[in-house]
């Protein structure tokens, strides 16, 4: 029996499932002499392996390669996994490790020192990137073919070293229309990186995430063979696997073989065999987990979903009963969804009468949308309908007074959005669609308003990054002609620079949020101010330590 070590006290494997919700961190000894740091999501001691989350990545683990297995409080752990990031310069990574760990012992002091460490390095990284590519994109911005060629080249890098998750974030910034401008090579480029990441995550075990990335690696380029052949070996394989483990399970009355062959018919897509399994074991203390209720839970509205899409309303709704057996706390709303739709297929259309019951139904029930639409269906059919009409009235006043409230609290987009929506929908009811042409108007004037405030604090912006940057060229030039004992320095040239000039771009970054126009060369060019202002950065802080501004230095712009 393997024995896992915690602060030096042996535990039986058995134990180790009771300590997974205690707020451990696992530092697991393999056989092969490999020291692995994390946290396990999943351990269901029925099975042969478990699933570890490590800097790594998820792997999944056979429960012999492992040797000894150290317990320590879980926002260390975060803090042992957030040091190897930084060790393999992936800062990001870093950086999420380090937070968590902060969020679970918010008053630990390495934590709170690691995540100012890394958000020192996110922040120089930054700066560093934008100078070098000499240009800013904003985030909505499609890239240029050189730009996206640019970033499949760093993508490329990472994924040399093993960094798939730096390299899949790299290629998300290029939209798809960049994508197509950038031409075939770069779509074979990208497909190459997510098919050499599947194989890698096939040789963990780690199926399904394999199978997620050579169906990107085929969405940029349908045409990789080696992709397709990868993915139709995996899935070929996982399916005979699956159909082994049946026919092993098949016989097998213990309980831990009989959740085995549920699982394998569950993975099968054998549902209605694998249920009657589930919910055997589901009130069951010592074979109930939440993995068995999830699988019970997907079930239950695979089945009622695939009767919905079918129009098989009935066979729906008695599955959805049946789920809300199960677990009572499920949402009603998509039960009185169905019971709606059995009834409206019970419903003469043509039948003004009938559709008006049909509609308080709905109303009754809190299908306010479907109420109104059934109000608006009567009315085109009679529109001499009062009952019809007061009803669809209703509705159009609580959307004015939404409308109204809207205005008020000053969601003018929202309320102009909508307000033009009413003048469309109730073009029946004059005084309606005259309140909301002048809330609509009024949206506008304040729209309007607003803009113009917009300039002018984006204006004052401009002018205090202006103030800002020209501190820092005024601290370098009255260096270069003042005589400095060096050994009563008062403050740092640099730092003091760096600090103004950063504080710069981060005022003329903020006026562009504000007034995307200042980037043009005859209104303000301030995209070349950031690029000259992030050079001199760069040039200050080459080859020493970075310098950065003090929170309460921000917070006075």
């Amino acid at each position: 029996m393997i024995m896992y070590k915690a602060k030096r006290t042996i535990i039986p494997i058995f134990v180790v499932s009771l300590l997974s919700g205690m707020g451990w961190c696992d530092v697991l000894q393999l056989t092969n002499g490999d020291r692995l740091v994390g946290v396990t999501d999943e351990d269901n001691m029925a099975k042969s392996t478990f699933v570890f989350r490590s800097t790594n990545g998820v792997l999944t683990l056979s429960r012999s390669k492992v040797s000894a297995w150290d317990k320590e409080p879980l926002e260390k752990g975060w803090v042992r996994m957030g040091d190897e990031y930084s060790r393999q310069n992936r800062v990001e990574k870093s950086l999420e490790c380090y937070e968590k760990a902060l969020s679970i012992a918010p008053n630990d002091a390495e934590a709170q020192g690691r995540v100012q460490e890394a958000q020192a390095r996110m922040n120089d990284a930054s700066l560093a990137q934008t100078a070098d590519e000499d240009v800013l994109v904003s985030e909505t911005e499609t890239l240029n073919p050189n730009q996206a060629m640019d970033i499949l080249a760093r993508a490329v890098s990472a994924a040399d070293n093993e960094r798939y998750d730096d390299a899949a974030e790299l290629l998300n910034k290029v939209t798809p229309a960049s994508v197509a401008g950038a031409g075939e090579e770069f779509a074979v480029g990208a497909s190459n990186i997510y098919l050499r990441w599947g194989l890698v995550r096939a040789d963990h075990q780690d199926i399904n995430t394999a199978i997620d990335h050579l169906k990107k690696s085929l969405f940029y380029n349908p045409n990789n063979e080696k992709a397709t052949n990868a993915l139709k070996k995996i899935l070929d394989s996982e399916s005979s696997r699956l159909a082994e483990l049946s026919d092993i399970y098949k016989n097998d009355m213990t309980p831990t073989g009989r959740l085995k062959y549920a699982e394998a018919l569950y993975r099968q897509k054998k549902y209605s065999e694998a249920l009657p399994i589930l919910l055997e074991f589901a009130n069951d203390p010592e074979n109930s987990t939440p993995v068995l209720r999830r699988r019970i839970l997907n079930i239950y509205n695979t089945m009622h979903t695939e009767c919905a899409e079918r129009g098989d309303w009935q066979g729906a709704l008695s599955a959805y009963n049946q789920l809300l057996v199960f677990d009572p706390s499920q949402t009603k709303d998509t039960l009185y969804k169905y019971e709606y739709m059995i009834r409206r297929g019970q419903t003469n259309q043509a039948d003004p009468k009938a559709r008006l019951a049909l509609a308080r139904y709905a109303e009754s029930k809190g299908m306010l949308d479907t109420a109104r639409q059934e109000y608006r269906s009567i009315l085109e059919m009679q529109e001499t309908n009062e009952d019809a009409r007061k009803g669809l009235l209703a509705y159009a006043g609580r959307d004015l007074r939404e409308v109204q409230n809207n205005l008020a609290a000053g969601e003018t987009v929202k309320a102009r959005e909508k307000a033009n929506e009413i003048i469309l929908d109730y073009p029946m009811f004059p005084e309606v669609v005259q309140a909301a042409q002048s809330v609509l108007l009024t949206a506008q004037s304040n729209e309007r308003q607003g803009i113009s405030e917009k300039a002018s604090q984006a204006q004052r912006l401009v002018m205090q990054g202006d103030q800002y940057y020209n501190t820092a060229v005024n601290i370098l030039m009255s260096a270069s002609f003042t005589t400095r004992d060096a050994n009563n320095r008062v403050f740092s040239v640099k730092q003091e620079s760096v600090k103004n000039l950063r504080m710069a771009v981060s005022c003329w970054q903020k006026a562009l949020q504000l007034d995307a126009s200042l980037a043009q060369a005859n209104n303000g060019n301030l995209n070349a101010r950031i690029r000259d202002a992030l050079q001199r950065i760069r040039q200050l802080t080459k080859n020493s330590p970075s310098f950065y501004p003090k929170d309460n230095d921000f917070k006075r712009i």
